[in-house]
């Protein structure tokens, strides 16, 4: 990941993020941004301590920045004395509400995006044969450039793409092959729409559907006339066969371009909706 600096004083700091990760909480999502910092200048920073708060923001593309959380530091830093290195890890983390999660997705659409880090803190010096104590203050902002790729991964670590809205189904019964070809394909589908792929996403869930219930599913239900003429006395299989039905109707739009589908524009809300609605009818009635 690329490199930023930091003034303190006189002194230049090299900051890299060696680790980015995302750790899941209760009711949070934690950000964690293990770091190495790096003084041009040892002399002036020589076995000091730091103490440092800040803000992170994200943007995307020439876009404004936008506040995201309040940055902590997770460990007490101290820079090192000349004969135990040049460097000092820096660990920073911040708390995301799943509501700034979901609305970072939906800014975000599958791109990269940049963090910024808004920093502020104060470096303590203790007393030497030459000099007195002393607290130096200091302010700066790191950017970080991060690729669509680097971001997953920390969603991953967040287990996001299997419960932003829903559980991805896992199915009690170990046997079904079908369950669990099903299973993957909407594993696939909000893969692809996490990393802003929405029409491929949709039409993966074309996919499970064929994979959990069979071609022959979205045709006419023996009970019921597409009319829907006997809807007032039909059981709850043939009602929820009804929902899936309307899944079918989406999701074949996207898998299949005619001459009057090839103009949808499939957008992140379209992808969700699907796969919230599949993801429950699997549920409901999981395949055998």
């Amino acid at each position: 990941m690329e490199e930023a600096f930091l003034h303190i004083g006189s002194a230049g700091v090299k900051t890299t993020i060696t680790r980015l990760a995302g750790r899941p909480g209760i009711g949070v999502y934690r950000i964690e941004l293990a770091m190495e910092w790096t003084p041009t200048r040892l002399d002036d920073l020589e076995g000091a301590k730091v103490l440092v708060a800040g803000d992170l923001e994200v943007s995307f593309a020439q876009d404004a920045r936008m506040p995201l959380g309040q940055l902590q530091a997770l460990y007490a830093i101290q820079f090192p004395v000349r004969t135990q290195g040049t460097s000092t890890r820096v660990d920073l983390g911040a708390n995301l509400l799943p509501a700034q999660l979901e609305a970072l997705e939906r800014e975000r659409a599958g791109g990269p995006l940049k963090l910024h880090l808004n920093l502020q803190g104060a470096v303590l010096r203790d007393a030497t044969e030459t000099a007195d104590a002393s607290t130096q203050l200091f302010w700066g902002e790191l950017i970080y450039r991060l690729k669509a790729t680097d971001w997953i991964e920390v969603l991953e670590h967040w287990r996001y793409a299997q419960s932003f809205l829903l559980q991805v189904p896992k199915f009690t019964n170990g046997d079904s092959v079908r369950a669990l070809r099903a299973s993957e394909d909407l594993e696939k589908a909000i893969k692809d729409m996490t990393e802003g792929r929405y029409r491929e996403a949709i039409a993966a869930c074309r996919d499970t559907l064929e994979t959990a219930y069979g071609n022959e599913d979205k045709d006419r239900h023996p009970d019921l006339e597409y009319s829907v003429k006997g809807l007032s006395e039909a059981d709850k299989q043939a009602r929820f066969w009804l929902a899936r039905r309307g899944v079918w109707a989406v999701a074949h739009a996207a898998k299949h371009r005619d001459e009057a589908t090839r103009e949808i524009e499939w957008e992140r809300r379209d992808a969700q909706a699907l796969i919230l609605m599949l993801s429950a009818l699997l549920e409901q009635d999981p395949p055998l």
